[in-house]
């Protein structure tokens, strides 16, 4: 009876074995870039066109250049169960530190699997997490780019600061695509980029 039960154990292992043979290993995506600690302020970042949009800068080291996952987090309005319509947008510096008039990227991502966080904002507005998926991107190590996520669908979005005061730089808004950038107080929007 031992001798049939090692059998069968031995069996099991050796087809668990080779049945992941040849199979990517699943592991976490590693961060390479984060300002995920959540405050309770959400900015308004909504629409393309004569609307306000927000962008943070951000900067990522050799080797971990390539964005695969975007993560951020935002508020809505109490009851609101309208999807939204969120697209990832990332800026090449213009020269004067300032995001660029036009994305480097756009990256539709809807409403990016949003998820209720159970936290709120400090107008009891509820806070949600996103995560969008995207493929692979790679950008130079080292060089300034900046994000921007917009919604274009009602009502408006915002997009939440992080709690890290001060900030690790300037965060930016418009009012319109293609119209110039202004640069705001030394509080960061709360995102995470993955590889």
């Amino acid at each position: 009876m031992l001798r049939q039960t090692k059998r069968v154990v031995i069996s099991v292992t050796f087809l668990l074995a080779v049945s992941t043979i040849g199979c990517p290993a699943v592991r976490p995506r590693t961060i390479i870039y984060d300002q995920g600690n959540v405050g309770v302020v959400g900015v308004e970042s909504v629409g393309y066109s004569g609307s306000h949009q927000a962008a943070d800068g951000f900067s990522l080291a050799v080797g971990l250049s390539t964005i695969s996952r975007v993560e951020w987090w935002g508020r809505g309005m109490p009851g609101d169960t309208t999807p939204n319509e969120l697209v990832i947008r990332i800026f090449e510096d213009d020269g004067s530190g300032k995001p660029s008039r036009h994305p480097l990227y756009a990256i539709p991502v809807g409403p990016a699997n949003r998820r209720a966080t159970g936290g709120v904002t400090d107008y009891d507005q509820p806070i949600y997490s996103y995560a969008a998926n995207i493929t692979p991107i790679t950008l130079r190590a080292g060089i300034q780019y900046y994000l921007s996520i917009v919604d274009e669908s009602p009502p408006a979005w915002g997009w939440m600061e992080s709690s890290d005061i001060p900030g690790h730089g300037r965060r930016y808004s418009r009012y319109g695509d293609g119209t110039p950038w202004t640069a705001a107080d030394r509080i960061d929007y709360a995102f995470r980029l993955r590889q």
